[in-house]
């Protein structure tokens, strides 16, 4: 059984278990123990990322992304992440401005 993505269901708020599936989907694989094997990772940390237990680890997004190619945003948007992107150059700006006197 094939998951899609329908846009629809990314407006649901965080949802780790929308990534997983497109995942997946992407890798032709059936069900979460054959993703934890093919990305060489704990079957129990799948489960617990499924259901929100533990967060999206940067080593698994990084071993998902090179698995099947999709873009860090892209995994982002999949799994409902909207923080807003925080440059370093905003911050400097920010940093640089003078104090007022009092």
């Amino acid at each position: 059984m094939e998951h899609n993505v329908c846009s629809s269901s990314l407006d649901a708020g965080y949802a780790p278990g929308r990534l997983l599936d497109a995942i997946k989907a992407r890798l032709k694989l059936k069900t979460d123990s054959d993703l934890s094997r093919y990305l060489e990772v704990g079957a129990p940390l799948v489960s617990k990322m499924r259901s929100s237990r533990c967060g999206l680890s940067a080593g698994f997004l990084i071993r998902a992304q090179e698995a099947c190619g999709f873009e860090i945003a892209e995994m982002r948007r999949l799994c409902g992440d909207r923080r807003a992107k925080i440059r370093i150059e905003k911050l400097k700006k920010r940093d640089a401005t003078p104090l007022e006197h009092q």
